[in-house]
């Protein structure tokens, strides 16, 4: 794959499917209609809750419809890659260097593949700022130096967003949808403009992983950054477990609820028959002579002593 002679080749570094939409997905088609050759690379093989070769198959799609030229999947194990770094590094290095911008998740998205796949990015940034590291959000806002105004091409993004309906099927593509127009419309608060915005992190210059943490966090995490984010990384994975568990409850009771309507059904089934059976010559019949029996042969009376050795001797032979 040649880069080096590409003036303005971009690379969108996306730990799972879906993630590019979300964080930059109007940018990247911006870039697409200044005639940028854009390449994606997702990390990781999306199969933790859902199945990975469903969700590529949607990556693919998505890729066309936001003008990306190339897809690029590295098949890492989805929730894992803080357990791959050093073969995540080597792999990043022989693609992103050759490119103007890099792309990648910022260093405190709440995810851990997220953050380890920010983190790798910012040391080979940090050993080799030959490339201009721009980094957004796709979980939470963060510090921001950059806005890019994507009101006129959100038609676009939405539609590649809900050409990921199966990889966001477990929180719901419309509830994405909602949450990605709040996050694009809360830089308003600043610029006072009814518009949409991807925000960025921009770093054009040589800044060390440190540098990046503390302007992202207000200084706030200066001393010792990567205990505090290896904190992080526990308690997010803490809450990718507590999601998994609520998952298989909720399939289970999806499977609850998928044999309740199931009994509902043959009850319904059995009340129409029945009420087919009520308005039967049989049925009329045999009602009626329950209500006249007791009037023609009282209880007690000589008739009722008759008609029962009647039936009796019938029974009989």
């Amino acid at each position: 794959m040649e880069k080096k002679d590409e003036r303005n080749s971009i690379i969108v570094i996306a730990p799972h499917p879906d993630d590019e939409v979300l964080g930059c997905g109007g940018t990247i088609y911006k870039h697409a209609q200044k005639g940028d050759r854009i390449h994606l690379c997702v990390l990781t093989d999306g199969s933790k809750f859902l199945d990975g070769y469903r969700r590529k198959e949607e990556c693919l799609k998505v890729s066309q419809i936001l003008g990306i030229n190339e897809v690029i999947f590295l098949d890492f194990p989805d929730g894992q890659l803080e357990n791959h770094t050093q073969r995540l590094k080597s792999a990043l290095e022989g693609l992103i260097k050759g490119f103007q911008k890099v792309y990648t998740p910022h260093p405190l998205d709440h995810h851990p593949d997220h953050i380890t796949s920010s983190l790798t990015v910012l040391s080979i940034f940090e050993e080799d700022p030959s490339f201009e590291l721009r980094m957004y959000g796709v979980y939470n806002t963060f510090r921001y130096n950059l806005l890019v105004d994507v009101t006129d091409v959100y038609d676009i993004k939405k539609n590649a967003l809900l050409e990921y309906s199966y990889s966001l099927s477990l929180t719901g593509v419309e509830l994405m949808i909602q949450r990605t127009e709040a996050f694009m419309k809360y830089p308003t608060i600043n610029t006072s403009e009814n518009k949409l915005y991807e925000t960025f992190f921009v770093a054009d210059k040589p800044m060390t992983t440190n540098e990046v943490l503390s302007y992202l966090t207000y200084d706030l995490m200066c001393q010792d950054p990567h205990n505090q984010l290896l904190k992080k990384i526990r308690a997010t994975e803490i809450l990718i477990e507590k999601l998994d568990k609520e998952h298989t409850l909720r399939v289970a009771l999806e499977r609850e609820v998928a044999d309740y309507k199931e009994k509902m059904e043959r009850l319904r089934t059995c009340e129409e028959e029945l009420n087919k059976l009520k308005t039967s010559v049989f049925f009329r019949m045999y009602h009626a002579y329950h209500t006249l029996k007791p009037k023609i042969i009282p209880p007690g009376s000589l008739r009722e002593g008759i008609y029962k050795r009647l039936i009796s001797f019938i029974k009989r032979y």
